[in-house]
């Protein structure tokens, strides 16, 4: 499957879902350990430092 495509409605619904419960599931994990909701600020460079790098082109 290529990025941004679905083989169908119900997969990308399905896919969102999971996409969903998995950033809630991480953000619980991330609450559990902060003793409540991390500073934003660390949220931020945690976000910032995962973001995928755009692939380079060839050629």
């Amino acid at each position: 499957m290529s990025r941004g495509s679905a083989a169908s409605l119900s997969a990308y619904v399905a896919e969102a879902v999971q996409a969903r419960q998995d950033r809630d599931r991480s953000l619980a994990t991330l609450a559990d350990l902060y003793g409540g909701p991390p500073p934003a600020d660390e949220l931020d460079a945690a976000r910032r430092s995962l973001r995928p790098v755009p692939p380079v082109a060839v050629g």
